[in-house]
């Protein structure tokens, strides 16, 4: 592919690259009574590896929905008072497993939103 329009010089070029475009959202999940959480949305390269990390291992071109539902609150999930800090980690997977599917799903709703993810895109994902 050919750089040579791109190397031209383009203030919207330089005004998209520079720009912040992730976006987020607080969440209010009552099944824990009240907590808040911040969601954000994921960049392009964390996209790919959580889809990526998803895969089925028995079949690889089908991502593991269950496992793409804990991973999502895991990637997704911060603190409201400290920006940067995640919520989560890999190693609270087991335990998310067994919490509130209900508390959990307002986590993956806005994330999916928020990362242009929508339920049949999932799970036609899932099938495939």
């Amino acid at each position: 592919m050919s750089d040579k329009k791109v190397l031209k010089k383009s203030t919207l070029r330089n005004d998209i690259l520079s720009m912040d475009d992730c976006s987020s959202q607080e969440v209010t999940i009552k099944e824990w009574k009240g907590v808040r959480i911040l969601v954000k949305s994921f960049t392009a390269e964390e996209r790919y590896n959580l889809l990526n990390f998803c895969m089925d291992s028995k079949n690889p071109e089908r991502v593991d929905g269950g496992k793409l539902f804990i991973y999502t609150v895991i990637a997704s999930s911060f603190d409201p008072d400290n920006l940067d800090e995640k919520i989560f980690s890999d190693g609270d997977y087991n335990v998310l497993k067994i919490k509130s599917a209900s508390a959990l799903e307002q986590i993956v709703n806005v994330s999916n939103r928020l990362n242009g993810l929508l339920e049949e895109d999932i799970k036609a994902a899932e099938k495939n």
